[in-house]
């Protein structure tokens, strides 16, 4: 959707990040704040997510991603 250009991000924001590593670990928590919009529609997201890194082969990599909606 994203190259037939069927939606368009007018905010893309992260709040709230924390980072903790552990050893070749790392696991971040945030906020995701954005608005798109979809076939003319405007769509405002609010999220909460977890990220789950591991460092191999000299970078760190995504093994685990969650967002879901934020409580009000």
């Amino acid at each position: 959707m994203f190259a037939s250009n069927r939606i368009k991000f007018n905010r893309y924001e992260t709040i709230e990040t924390t980072f903790r590593v552990f050893g070749t670990s790392a696991i971040t928590t945030g906020r995701l704040l954005r608005t798109r919009v979809v076939a003319g529609v405007s769509v405002d997201d609010d999220w909460r997510f977890t990220k789950v890194y591991v460092y191999r082969a000299g970078r760190w990599s995504v093994v685990s991603f969650h967002a879901s909606n934020a409580a009000p």
